[in-house]
């Protein structure tokens, strides 16, 4: 059967993990049960180290991290289009970056990317389902002397530098020819 298909059943993630329970030696671990499903496991796993409210990691338990981007496809298993939301720290505001769009996004925008509501009925096996939803989450251990809020100038790489004053310089030189013939578009 090579039918392709695409869930759009909500999952809900948090924006901050405390995985310490997790990464401590195998006789004080939280335990998981072997027989458990995926989703037993993930919910497992959530109900015990999910937060949506701030976790300040301690040199005793170290093992913090937070929510820094979401990679999302819209379409369905046949098709579609990806795009991403991604934290800016040193503003603490989300954006998207969807081609060469980019725009800041509210709470509600990320609430979304949880999906569809599981209880919304029939269709969801058919490889037309549609639905945009989260399809990668990323998340970064909260570390004051490793996390940077930006990257500073000197750490960016010569050939971007370069690469992004042409395109600059390209920019620059579309606007002043629109300016110039107002007809055009």
């Amino acid at each position: 059967t090579r039918r392709r298909i695409k869930l759009n059943d909500r999952v809900e993630f948090p924006y901050y993990l405390d995985l310490n329970d997790f990464a401590k030696s195998p006789s004080t671990a939280v335990p998981l049960s072997a027989s458990a499903s995926a989703a037993e496991l993930t919910d497992s796993i959530l109900d015990k180290a999910g937060s949506d409210t701030p976790i300040k990691p301690t040199k005793e338990r170290p093992y913090v991290y937070e929510l820094y981007a979401i990679l999302i496809h819209s379409g369905s298993a046949l098709g579609g289009h990806y795009y991403a939301y991604v934290k800016a720290f040193d503003k603490a505001k989300w954006f998207e970056f969807n081609d060469s769009s980019v725009s800041e996004i509210t709470d509600e925008n990320i609430k979304r990317a949880f999906g569809e509501s599981s209880t919304g009925g029939g269709g969801y096996y058919s490889g037309y389902s549609y639905g945009a939803n989260a399809y990668m989450l990323l998340y970064r251990r909260i570390d004051s002397d490793r996390n940077l809020p930006t990257v500073p100038v000197e750490m960016i790489p010569q050939q971007i530098k370069d690469y992004l004053a042409i395109e600059a310089q390209e920019d620059k030189k579309k606007q002043e020819e629109k300016a110039q013939d107002p007809l055009q578009l």
